[in-house]
């Protein structure tokens, strides 16, 4: 699973890294008034997600978790397998794809019995900021009507499988545009989430740190 992740940037630098991988034929829209950068974003917190919306890009933001009426818990991933069939997905992932900037995400492993999980900070190397694919969807919160989001995980890949079974789905730069459109295919929405993409992932375990795995499922 995918439990937090850091995006400690200003949104203007956001907004420019959006440009640069030329996602967007035009002007991006931005819909974000309250972001402060953060080194360790949770579930339920808010960070600027883009989407796609009748032809505009438009960055806005969204927080992390659905809030289904079977669940007391927000839900938070989604899994890549899946996530066109589940009845609590389909739907977005349909037509309400989004991108979830991020610099690093996490995840903790028990090292020794006994021992406190140690926190793995996962980014990408010679990147500042990299896209996790999600999707997106409505919800009303003391009759006020916003948008929330989950994280897409895969298959974890090469060392990463030592630590965890799961990953969030990275997207290349040349995949972005793609998952913001909405005449994707079932078959290609998955082609796309579970494509091997070669990338150095950089691994660092924190074994001081005392942010603690939060446990949603």
């Amino acid at each position: 699973m995918c439990g937090s992740f850091a995006l400690p940037v200003e949104l203007i630098e956001i907004v420019d890294y959006f440009n640069s991988a030329e996602i967007s034929s035009g002007d991006i829209r931005i819909e974000v008034q309250n972001f402060q950068s953060d080194s360790s974003i949770r579930p339920t917190d808010s960070v600027p997600v883009l989407k796609t919306e009748n032809g505009e890009q438009i960055l806005e933001e969204q927080s992390w978790g659905f809030q289904p009426d079977f669940s007391s818990r927000p839900l938070i991933n989604a899994r890549a397998e899946t996530v066109c069939e589940k009845p609590t997905f389909a739907a977005a992932a349909d037509s309400r794809r989004c991108l979830i900037p991020a610099a690093a995400f996490y995840e903790w492993k028990q090292l020794k019995p006994g021992n406190k999980k140690t926190r793995f900070t996962i980014s990408i190397a010679d990147r500042k900021m990299f896209s996790l694919a999600g999707l997106y969807s409505p919800y009303s919160l003391n009759d006020e009507r916003k948008n929330c989001f989950v994280v897409i995980t895969r298959t974890a890949r090469g060392e990463l499988r030592k630590i965890h079974d799961r990953m969030p789905v990275i997207l290349d730069s040349e995949d972005e545009k793609s998952w913001l459109n909405h005449s994707l295919s079932d078959e290609q929405i998955k082609t796309l989430l579970t494509k091997n993409r070669n990338r150095d992932l950089v691994i660092d375990p924190s074994p001081d740190s005392t942010e603690e795995q939060l446990s949603l499922f």
